[in-house]
């Protein structure tokens, strides 16, 4: 009897735990939970905006018209639009004006944190020694969409150094 009892708990912990396995198949979990990295998608990104910022930034998106203003004041061209901004948080990290090229900014990753605010951890990409570089102003920026909505309250900024090796 005891045996039979068990073939039967066991048959049935082996189909809960299928079900689990094509539950989280079907419906897989967002990687946005507090303290995972959220999935993001690149918007756009280059060395040439055209915004003159004092200081490296990064700023908070929310609305269709705000998204316009950025891309015009960055000078882009192609303007993905095919996402809800109602669904997505939009970021743009611009840097200051850098001496040569070869400098660049990149969104490495995006933790949303459970009081809605977020950590995000950006590369500031400089070439290191003896690079031959153009001798020409840049203004690197990275826009991205990250996919849920986040609020500013206590946005949290990690700027990470990052050299280069030249090809």
């Amino acid at each position: 009897m005891k045996t039979m009892t068990l073939k039967l708990i066991s048959a049935r912990m082996l189909l809960l735990a299928a079900m689990f396995l094509v539950a989280l198949t079907l419906f897989p979990i967002k990687a946005q939970a507090a303290g995972y990295p959220a999935a993001f998608q690149t918007l756009a990104r280059g060395d040439h905006g055209q915004i003159i910022a004092e200081a490296d930034m990064v700023l908070l998106i929310e609305t269709p018209e705000e998204l316009s203003v950025m891309y015009e004041a960055l000078g882009v061209d192609e303007r993905p639009m095919n996402f809800d901004i109602d669904e997505v948080t939009v970021i743009a990290v611009v840097a200051s004006p850098r001496p040569s090229s070869g400098y660049s900014v990149e969104v490495a990753n995006v933790y949303p944190i459970e009081d809605g605010s977020f950590t995000i951890d950006v590369l500031n990409i400089t070439p290191r020694e003896p690079c031959s570089v153009l001798t020409v102003e840049t203004t690197p920026y990275h826009l991205v969409a990250i996919s849920g909505r986040l609020v500013e309250k206590t946005t949290r900024v990690n700027w990470l150094p990052t050299t280069y090796e030249c090809q």
